[in-house]
């Protein structure tokens, strides 16, 4: 049986347009063009929908409304406006007069279709409440077919990809550059969309590595070279044995799942007992990580650049000569492992060990012997550190069992997720949560999808912010509606887990790669000026809030503006790229590190007093001031550094009076001679 529709409007040019568009619906549709006439036919008859403009020639629509709900006849209503309303006037017209959607003239075609059709089934659901079960969703079939289709053709473009890295590492010149970089490029983004996650992952690896050569900021060396390759054969291993039409494909990409569900992350463990190596391996598989291990300097490098590892663990005492510490930083000078997240394990733990472990860039230190509880400490905070920044998702969704899936489903992948119920409360929420993406449902009682993505897009603070709408509309009238009202991209219900995963990753790492060039030095890969300042007062509000202490450094080369003007500007720049990859690779992944300007720096030792700092600092100074530098007329140089240093809360409780204070002794440092920390 069809549903009865009314439309309630003056305009009979608009009407005509909504009865073109409704005609393939199973619907039959009347025309009221005034209050009277529409009082009228409500009276004679039951209508399951009426679209009702909001100002009629003898009337309002709302009084319209009002009049038939207290009549007790359940009708859909859909009020349409030419006017915004303030959000307390939606709350009045959705939650007293139960009006299922607001539709604002001018409206998208494919607006009015997705909340008509929403009401549509409805009705039909409260005619057959035991539906029969729905076909298979065109969209959802064409979407399998294409990604079978597309996973088909993965070897033969990973083949390609192997070609080009080939010939691009015996002639690395700008198009062979270029032309790697594309395919790398799309293999990343279109892999990533259609789930294949683990391609993804590599080829992005890939493509960052081939963006970096393009710009100049990686040598030619061999381990750069086997690090790609490893890349290579990473997402060649990923790629599922698919039959195209069967559900092989969709077993392979479980399997995939499964793996990545398996390994939260890969640890290398570095020690000289094959004993206790075999009981981190135990712990590992106990623990869901997946644990390599190295009983010396040359096995420890070896694996680091031949595997790709999230972190490393190392005991400081390894036998034969080696030095836990040296080898510790040698991993983190080894290219794209300057922000390895290191572990110490010793059974020495004392002041002088832990100092050490500080130093050589360890974010964690723990005591020998060390247990299942321990492992899994240091490996989910080493994690934590090696994924950096973890992305939010704010779901706003006004059914709580569908939002609770899907954060499920994000927070299994890592993701932070805050969830709002009450669409009207939006910018409020986006300013508790700072999402990086926020995940919006279509069809809500008070504000749909399109409207919130309308009024989020008017804010300057979230217009860059990733939009991702979701309906069980699955039209393409749904699709064009979303992407009119602003939205970033859309996804169909039910979720499909890879699908959703794959679209939000997508979204959240080219919002963050954007941010990341904003924030950071092209010359140093620093931090810039502002953003840090952003981050140390995110610091500091957790700092006043939990407790702690923290430690900011001001950095000054000596003698620069003499480099400059002896040596040349380029031979400057050069050394100041050296120090920035000196400060990243020598201190923890946590640490703050700032181009504060020139050839100024500032660094923030979080968890460190001033004697910690001073010890830290003067070891830095006396490390890179015996670093070789060559100018272009192959004169050796050496360069050294000067630093003030003040502790926080002592020396000032905000970062003005932290700077202020480390300037001051700075310069204290500089009269007595330089290369020196105060």
């Amino acid at each position: 049986m069809g549903v009865n529709l009314l439309i309630v409007d003056d305009d009979a040019a608009l009407c005509k347009l909504l009865q073109s568009l409704l005609v393939k619906r199973d619907c039959t549709i009347q025309v009221a063009g005034t209050v009277a006439e529409a009082r009228r036919m409500m009276s004679e008859q039951d209508f399951d929908l009426a679209l009702v403009d909001g100002l009629l020639p003898d009337g309002v629509g709302l009084d319209l409304i009002a009049e038939h709900r207290k009549s007790g006849v359940k009708t859909d209503f859909i009020f349409m406006s030419a006017h915004w309303r303030h959000v307390g006037e939606y709350i009045e017209l959705t939650r007293k007069l139960s009006v299922s959607a607001v539709v604002h003239k001018p409206f998208a075609s494919e607006e009015m279709l997705v909340h008509v059709d929403a009401a549509i089934e409805r009705a039909t659901a409260m005619e057959q409440p035991t539906a029969p079960e729905a076909p298979a969703d065109p969209f959802q079939q064409a979407l399998a077919e294409l990604r079978n289709k597309y996973a088909a053709t993965l070897g033969e473009r990973l083949d390609q990809l192997d070609k080009e890295l080939a010939a691009l590492e015996q002639e690395p010149d700008a198009d062979n550059i270029e032309s790697s970089l594309r395919l790398a490029h799309k293999l990343h983004g279109t892999s990533g969309t259609y789930g294949f996650m683990e391609i993804s992952v590599a080829t992005g690896m890939i493509e960052e590595q081939l963006g970096a050569l393009k710009a100049g900021d990686i040598a030619s060396q061999p381990m750069f070279w086997r690090r790609l390759r490893e890349a290579a054969h990473r997402a060649r291993r990923a790629v599922p044995d698919l039959d195209v039409g069967s559900a092989k494909g969709s077993e392979a990409l479980e399997d995939l799942d499964h793996e990545r569900a398996v390994h939260a992350s890969t640890i290398l463990v570095v020690d000289d007992d094959p004993a206790f190596l075999e009981q981190i391996k135990v712990i590992g598989r106990a623990t869901a990580h997946r644990v390599l291990t190295a009983v010396g300097r040359d096995d420890a490098l070896q694996i680091a650049n031949e595997e790709m590892i999230d972190s490393a663990m190392i005991d400081i005492g390894l036998g034969e000569g080696i030095d836990g510490f040296e080898l510790a930083a040698e991993l983190r000078e080894q290219p794209g492992l300057a922000s390895l997240p290191l572990g110490i394990v010793s059974v020495a733990d004392n002041l002088e060990s832990r100092l050490r472990a500080a130093w050589s860039g360890a974010s964690l230190f723990a005591g020998k012997p060390v247990d299942k509880e321990t492992f899994e400490q240091m490996a989910i905070h080493l994690h934590a550190l090696a994924r950096g920044y973890r992305p939010k998702v704010l779901v706003v969704d006004d059914d709580p069992d569908f939002s609770a899936f899907v954060a499920t489903v994000l927070r299994r992948h890592g993701i932070l997720v805050a969830e709002l119920h009450e669409p009207e409360r939006i910018l409020e929420a986006l300013l508790e949560t700072r999402p990086d993406l926020a995940l919006i449902d279509i069809v809500m009682p008070i504000l749909s999808g399109f409207d919130l993505v309308r009024i989020i897009r008017t804010s300057p603070e979230w217009k860059d912010l990733p939009l991702l709408l979701a309906t069980a509309q699955s039209s393409h009238e749904s699709r064009l509606a979303a992407f009119e009202a602003g939205a970033d991209d859309y996804i169909a219900k039910p979720i499909i887990e890879r699908e959703l995963i794959a679209r939000i990753k997508l979204r959240v790492e080219r919002l963050s790669l954007q941010r990341e060039r904003q924030e950071r030095d092209a010359l140093t890969g620093l931090l810039r000026r502002q953003a840090f300042m952003d981050r140390f007062g995110v610091r500091m509000a957790e700092l006043r809030r939990h407790g702690g202490r923290a430690a900011l450094c001001l950095l000054d080369l000596d003698h620069f503006k003499q480099i400059n003007d002896s040596r040349g500007h380029l031979v400057g720049d050069r050394v100041l790229a050296a120090f920035g990859r000196f400060l990243t690779a020598r201190y923890r992944v946590e640490d703050l590190r700032c181009r504060w300007g020139g050839e100024e720096f500032v660094m923030v030792l979080l968890e460190q007093d001033l004697e910690m700092a001073r010890a830290l600092i003067q070891r830095g100074i006396e490390d890179f001031s015996q670093r070789a530098f060559v100018d272009d007329r192959g004169e050796p140089f050496s360069v050294a550094f000067s630093a003030g240093v003040a502790a926080w809360p002592d020396d000032g409780d905000d970062v003005t009076a932290l700077i202020e204070r480390a300037d001051e002794r700075l310069y204290q440092a500089k009269d007595a001679g330089r290369a020196r920390v105060v």
